[in-house]
């Protein structure tokens, strides 16, 4: 795996957060079909590149009953400025 691919992916990623919204990164996942390694590898870098922001929400999956904390990515920037 190499830079190109890791920015491809931080690519998709952008994307459809640019399309979609907040979006977990367990949905991400789904949506993409990037594998888990990849897709930390391309968050990491769009959070590097101040251009998306990482949080832990209390949401849907807590009351789903599981009982745990989501890590929701959101958009810091507009798309205009990421190529």
């Amino acid at each position: 795996m190499d830079k190109v691919e890791i920015g491809h992916a931080a690519g998709e990623v952008w994307r459809l957060l640019d399309g979609e919204g907040d979006l977990s990164i367990t949905d991400i996942q789904k949506k993409l079909n990037l594998s888990e390694h990849l897709l930390y590898l391309a968050i990491g870098w769009l959070c590097r590149e101040d251009k998306i922001h990482c949080f832990e929400e209390d949401g849907e999956i807590e009351k789903e009953g599981k009982g745990k904390k989501r890590h929701i990515c959101s958009k810091r920037i507009p798309s205009a400025f990421f190529g």
